[in-house]
């Protein structure tokens, strides 16, 4: 794997990460991408598997990298894969819904809920199916309620600094 990576990087394909260890980024995201896209679908199925069970491996114990386990997961075709990503992805957006992240919160949902179109129906998975839409719901709610409380602070604002005489700063 490191000739691949020195060679890679002899191109000029790929560049290590600034600041850590043994870490490497394409150089640009059509590099990226046209190496992705020409992989079978098998093989990207399976490095999506491969790279997801070596970050939950490495993952120190109570920091799980939720997000990215969820989108990789998600990209591996078994149903095992399908369920660890819904699992995966519903920590995720929790994660992100505790720190106001919700339209995160929300996508995040949303990765839970492709995964499980990909599970053969069941009882157990049509309620889990109204969880997470109901879930993805409340984040978007939360998340609108959030902006409109948003606007009408500055609405109210601007109302009080006319009253006033105070110029207009919105």
């Amino acid at each position: 794997l490191l000739d691949v990576i020195d060679e890679a990087s002899a191109a000029r394909l790929v560049h290590a990460v600034p600041g850590v260890s043994e870490r490497y980024t394409f150089t640009h995201a059509l590099v990226r991408d046209t190496l992705y896209g020409e992989l079978t679908p098998a093989r990207r199925s399976r490095l999506h598997r491969q790279v997801a069970e070596v970050l939950d491996r490495l993952a120190a114990e109570g920091d799980r990298p939720l997000a990215d386990l969820a989108y990789h997961y998600a990209h591996a075709a078994s149903a095992t894969d399908a369920h660890k990503a819904i699992e995966c992805a519903v920590g995720a957006a929790e994660r992100a819904a505790a720190s106001f992240a919700l339209e995160e919160a929300a996508r995040f949902y949303d990765i839970a809920l492709q995964a499980a179109d990909r599970l053969p129906a069941d009882p157990s998975l049509r309620a889990t199916r109204f969880d997470l839409h109901f879930r993805r719901g409340k984040a978007y709610r939360r998340r609108s309620l959030g902006t409109s409380a948003r606007r009408a602070r500055r609405g109210s604002a601007a109302r009080g600094s006319k009253r006033h005489g105070a110029p207009n700063t919105s």
